[in-house]
Formats: structure tokens, C-alpha cells, sequence
């Protein structure tokens, strides 16, 4: 599970590319951050915590890749803490 004491350099970074051999997102993990902007988030992660993006006002964005928007909206265990609109997909 990832959490933002397991992410290098992560309190001041603008964009995180979670890795791919993430498969959990842990509650309020981007909580300390205060610039991150955007977030990429691979299709091997299988679980996100309520309130996972919580914190930083600055993120715009939170891109899924390999995964349509149906299958994000199935894994939805909301409130994940951000509002729909910045949610996008990369298939």
C-alpha cells in the first residue's frame, strides 16, 4: 500500500506517478503535501481509501490509465476526497 512516507521527495512534488506494483491506496496519503498538482494512477492499483486524495487544495488532476471510466467508478469507495470533475482516464 502506498502512503506518503514510502514516496521519495513526495511533501513537495507537483506530479506523483504512483508505480506499478502499487495495488492499494492508503486514507489521506497525499495529506502532507501542499503543491501536488496532478496524480497518475496505473491500473494495478486495485483498492483506494475513503478519502485517499484528501488534502492538497492545489491537485487539478488524477489520471487512471488502462482502466476505462466504468471500471473506476465500480472501484469507487467514495469519498475519496476530490470532486469528479478532475478525474480522468487514460486507456
Amino acid at each position: 500500500m502506498i502512503t506518503y512516507s514510502n514516496v521519495p521527495g513526495f511533501a513537495s512534488a507537483e506530479t506523483i506517478e504512483i508505480g506499478t506494483n502499487v495495488t492499494a491506496i492508503a486514507t489521506e496519503w497525499c495529506d502532507n503535501n501542499r503543491t501536488l498538482k496532478s496524480i497518475v494512477v496505473p491500473s494495478s492499483v486495485e483498492t483506494i481509501r475513503t478519502d485517499a486524495f484528501y488534502g492538497p487544495s492545489t491537485l487539478t488532476s488524477v489520471v487512471f490509465t488502462g482502466r476505462t471510466l466504468a471500471e473506476v467508478q465500480a472501484m469507487a469507495n467514495y469519498p475519496w476526497g476530490i470532486s469528479e470533475s478532475i478525474i480522468s482516464v487514460q486507456s
